[in-house]
C-alpha cells in the first residue's frame, strides 16, 4: 500500500476521533499511528531481486532479509562445492543480483595425474580455461567408473566454438551452431560410445580449435587361431635292404592345434595379448624311413670268353673283357629303369628330398661312383653313365623294385 494513502487514512480517522471522548480518541490515535508505521516498514522490506541459476536468470519480488532466506523461500538447495554470490549470509538489497552455480565433479588428468575435481564451470571451454590459469596441462576425462562418461557428456560446448573431434584417429572439424552438450554432439555425429571407450576433452595446443574431443575406442575379446604341428622324422633298420638304401615307410603328416587368445584392442591395435586355451585338434603323423643294413655282395670278376689262356694274351684279354663288360652294360634297358624310378625326369627329387634324378640316386651313393653336387643337377648322360658304373659294382639290386626293367 503506498505511503500517501496510509497518511490520508490516518488523517481521516483522527478527525473522526475528535468527536468522541478524549481518552478513547488518544488510544485510537496510537493504534492508527502504529498501523501506518507498520505499513511503511513492510513496504520498505519488499525487494526486487535478479536470481541467476546456472546462467538462467529471472526477476522476482521477495521479503527475504538475506541470501540464505531467499534461497530457502525459493526451495533452492546448495552443496558445499556450489558457488553462491554474494555469500549465504549477505543481506539482500533492492535491485541486487544473486548468482548460484551448481558444481559438478569431473575426472581430470592434470599434469599427467588423474584426480576428481569439483568445478562450477558452465562449459567445457570454461573448465579448461580455468585450469590453464592455474598453470596446468589439463584433460577432462570420461570417468573410468562410468562407461559412458555421463559427466563429461553433459558438459555444454559454447555456441560458435570450433571443435576438433578425433574418433579412433580420424579427425573432423566442427563449428558448434548453438549451445550443445558433448553428448549431443556425439549423437549428431553418430559417434556411439562402447562400454570401454574413453573420452578426453583438451585445449588445442595449436589454437586452431577451441576444444579437442578425443574418443579412444577400446574393446577386449577372445580370438581363435590355428597353428601347424610339424611332424618328426625317425628311421628304422631294415635287413632286407642293402646298406646305403633308404625308403619312406610311413609318410609324415603335420598336425594342427587350436589356440584361444584374449586380446585388448585400442583404436584397432592389439596392445595386450594372453594365451587362454590351447587344444590339439589333429595329431601329427611321424615320418618313418627304413635304412638298409644288409651287406652288398662283392662283384664277381667277369671273364672274356674270347680270350686265350696263354700268358702272352693276358693283357689284351683283359682289355677285351672290359670292353665286353661295358658293351653288356650298354645293352641293358636303362630307359625302362629310368621310367620306373623317376618317370624319365632327370631333375626330379623325391618328396622326402633323399633321392634324385633319373635313377633316384641318394647323395652318398652318387658320390661313391664319383659324382659331385646333387644327382638331379647333373646332365642325364652323366646320370646314366654313373648308373652303369653302379650296376657294374653292385648289380641290379641297387634298384630293388625297378631293377628288373633293365632286362626287358
Amino acid at each position: 500500500m503506498p505511503d500517501c494513502m496510509l497518511v490520508r487514512i490516518f488523517v481521516k480517522a483522527f478527525s473522526s476521533l475528535t468527536r468522541i471522548r478524549p481518552i478513547y480518541a488518544m488510544i485510537a490515535g496510537v493504534a492508527v499511528l502504529a498501523l501506518v508505521v507498520g505499513g511503511i516498514i513492510i513496504t520498505n522490506m519488499r525487494k526486487t531481486i535478479d536470481l541467476s541459476i546456472d546462467g538462467q536468470s529471472r526477476e522476482l519480488t521477495t521479503y527475504a532479509a538475506s541470501v540464505s532466506d531467499l534461497l530457502d523461500d525459493e526451495g533452492i538447495e546448495v552443496g558445499e562445492h556450489d558457488l553462491v554470490a554474494p555469500g549465504m549470509e549477505a543481506d539482500l538489497e533492492d535491485g541486487q543480483s544473486v548468482v548460484v552455480r551448481y558444481a559438478q565433479q569431473l575426472n581430470l588428468e592434470i599434469d599427467g595425474e588423474e584426480r576428481d575435481v569439483w568445478t562450477t564451470a558452465q562449459t567445457a571451454e570454461e573448465a579448461l580455461t580455468d585450469m590453464s590459469r592455474r598453470g596446468s596441462e589439463t584433460a577432462i576425462l570420461a570417468s573410468r567408473s562410468d562407461s559412458l562418461g555421463r559427466q563429461a557428456r553433459a558438459l555444454p560446448l559454447a555456441s560458435g566454438s570450433e571443435v576438433l573431434l578425433v574418433d579412433a584417429g580420424e579427425e573432423e572439424s566442427i563449428t558448434i551452431p548453438e549451445d550443445t552438450t558433448v553428448g549431443q554432439l556425439f549423437d549428431e555425429q553418430g559417434a556411439l560410445l562402447g562400454t570401454m571407450d574413453e573420452v578426453a576433452i583438451t585445449s588445442d595446443e595449436d589454437e586452431e580449435a577451441d576444444v579437442v574431443i578425443t574418443i579412444t575406442r577400446i574393446y577386449e575379446e577372445n580370438r581363435r587361431s590355428t597353428k601347424k604341428i610339424k611332424y618328426e622324422s625317425t628311421t628304422k633298420n631294415d635287413s632286407s635292404m642293402y646298406k646305403g638304401e633308404r625308403k619312406v615307410v610311413t609318410e609324415g603328416k603335420n598336425g594342427k592345434k587350436e589356440r584361444i587368445h584374449w586380446v585388448r584392442v585400442v583404436d584397432e591395435e592389439v596392445v595386450d595379448k594372453e594365451l587362454r586355451e590351447e587344444n590339439v585338434v589333429k595329431e601329427p603323423v611321424d615320418e618313418v624311413i627304413a635304412v638298409g643294413t644288409k651287406e652288398r655282395p662283392k662283384p664277381q670278376p667277369k671273364s672274356d670268353s674270347n680270350s686265350n689262356s696263354g700268358s702272352s694274351n693276358s693283357s689284351s684279354g683283359g682289355g677285351s673283357a672290359t670292353k665286353k663288360a661295358k658293351g653288356s652294360t650298354d645293352s641293358l634297358n636303362w630307359g625302362a629303369l629310368a621310367q620306373c624310378e623317376s618317370g624319365g625326369s632327370a631333375t626330379i627329387v623325391s618328396s622326402n628330398g633323399l633321392y634324385h634324378g633319373l635313377y633316384q640316386f641318394s647323395v652318398p651313393t652318387w658320390k661313391a661312383v664319383g659324382g659331385s653336387g646333387l644327382p638331379s643337377q647333373a646332365p642325364a648322360s652323366e646320370q646314366t653313365a654313373r648308373a652303369k658304373m653302379l650296376y657294374e659294382r653292385s648289380g641290379a639290386g641297387q634298384w630293388p623294385v625297378c631293377g628288373k626293367n633293365l632286362f626287358k
